[in-house]
């Protein structure tokens, strides 16, 4: 099932530790690479977009085009 791999990548609860993607908890809001203590490509940290409902669904369609550059390996993207 898609949404319990999912569960291994990233979580969204308050005060969770990363994983393999960053907490996604407060993302709205947020500028891209800025979860405190999660290492962010230097791509991610320059984009400089702050997260809100529209640019996370642009994000989301095509991760490897809205933010250019270096990708970890993720099995998910």
């Amino acid at each position: 099932m898609y949404l319990a791999d999912d569960l291994t990548f990233c979580t969204c609860v308050q005060g969770g530790k990363h994983k393999t993607g960053p907490n996604l908890h407060g993302l709205i809001g947020r500028k891209t690479g800025q979860a405190p203590g999660f290492s962010y490509t230097e791509s991610n940290k320059n984009k400089g977009i702050t997260w809100g409902p529209d640019t996370l669904w642009i994000y989301l369609e095509n991760p490897k085009k809205y933010i250019p550059g270096k990708y970890r390996s993720n099995a998910w993207m």
